[in-house]
C-alpha cells in the first residue's frame, strides 16, 4: 500500500487531495492530510483500493467518517505510523 502524508495548515482539504490523485506521477492508494496545529488528519483513497477510511479512523485515533473519506484527531500512534513509512519518489 502507498501512502502519502502531507502536512498542511490550510482549508480546501478536498481540493487539495483531488489535485494530487489527479496529477502525482506515483500510485498513490492512501492519502493523510494533516492539520498539525488543529490536530486532524483527513484520509482520502484512491477509488480502486478496498479499504474502508471510516474503520482505519476509528482504529488509529477518535474518528470516521465515510468509505472512501474519513478523519480522525491526530495522536502519537499517527505520528509513529508515519515514521515507520518511506518516501515515494516520481516515476
Amino acid at each position: 500500500v502507498k501512502v502519502l502524508i502531507i502536512l498542511l495548515s490550510l482549508l480546501f482539504y478536498h481540493l487539495i487531495a483531488n489535485y494530487i490523485f489527479d496529477n502525482y506521477n506515483v500510485k498513490i492508494d492512501i492519502l493523510f492530510l494533516i492539520n498539525v496545529e488543529k490536530k486532524i488528519v483527513i484520509l482520502r483513497k484512491d477509488k480502486n483500493v478496498d479499504i474502508d477510511l471510516s474503520k482505519l479512523a476509528k482504529q488509529l485515533s477518535k474518528g470516521g467518517g465515510k468509505t472512501y473519506i474519513a478523519g480522525c484527531i491526530l495522536n502519537d500512534k499517527i505520528i509513529n505510523l508515519t515514521k515507520l513509512l518511506k518516501p515515494l519518489h516520481e516515476k
